[in-house]
């Protein structure tokens, strides 16, 4: 019986051994598809007759992106009465590569524009006391209501073989500092950057002066610096691109 176990062994090692290798490259590339479903064009108006392709060529890359949200108070919270709460924003964010035409390295212009409506948060307007200042929100887009506001609009550029970056203009802290996470929950504690949630820094929507510098230390170690203005008066809700500090 001993015997029997040791030769099943030998044959199960034999046939492993028999088995051919496949390599990473013997697997053939996924097509995209997946239980039938294909991938969708790039983007939802794909080519825009031919417009896209040409911005693409002269360097203009955009994302126009359409979000929107939606919380119900079905009981509780200080107020009791039922309500459903809908935002929705539409936010164009686009890069302008200007290295193929000055031949500065990695020189680009960056921008962020944010258009939100229907100023109906839940969280204000039914779970917490209106007296005190949120510690959160139901729907993290809520970020002032009704407006449009840039975003962000700065230059940069690429110094010592790629490894230094350097930005400079309107901005914000996002763009360098306390990133927001993979946003796959509409919280605000799961979608923005911390030291905002926190209501330190404005998030992503508000810009403020300032200039940051990145230099990358090795392929995992970036060190970070910058000086940037804290600026509360912008918060206010009212369509805005300041060029004058007022805050």
């Amino acid at each position: 019986m001993h015997n029997k176990k040791i030769n099943q062994l030998l044959i199960g090692a034999m046939l492993v051994a028999m088995a051919p290798a496949v390599s990473a490259a013997d697997i053939p590339a996924w097509n995209g598809s997946a239980l039938g479903f294909e991938a969708g064009q790039q983007g939802l108006l794909g080519d825009m007759l031919g417009i896209r392709p040409i911005l693409e060529e002269n360097g203009f890359h955009y994302n126009l992106g359409y979000l929107n949200e939606m919380a119900y108070n079905a009981g509780g919270g200080y107020d009791h009465d039922k309500h459903l709460a809908y935002i929705d924003q539409v936010a164009l964010t686009f890069t302008q590569d200007l290295e193929r035409w000055t031949g500065i390295p990695d020189a680009r212009l960056e921008g962020n524009i944010v258009n939100r409506n229907h100023d109906d948060n839940l969280t204000t307007k039914r779970l917490q006391d209106p007296r005190v200042n949120f510690n959160d929100l139901s729907q993290e887009s809520w970020g002032g209501g009704s407006i449009t506001r840039l975003g962000w609009l700065t230059f940069a550029r690429s110094f010592d073989d790629r490894r230094l970056t350097w930005r400079i203009g309107m901005m914000n802290k996002v763009q360098t500092f306390d990133q927001i996470i993979p946003c796959d929950f509409q919280l605000l504690t799961q979608c923005g950057g911390k030291s905002a949630n926190s209501l330190t820094w404005n998030n992503w929507n508000i810009h403020t002066w300032g200039t940051t510098l990145e230099y990358k230390l090795t392929p995992t170690v970036t060190l970070k610096g910058g000086v940037m203005e804290q600026k509360p008066a912008g918060y206010r809700a009212q369509p805005r691109v300041e060029l004058v500090d007022e805050g």
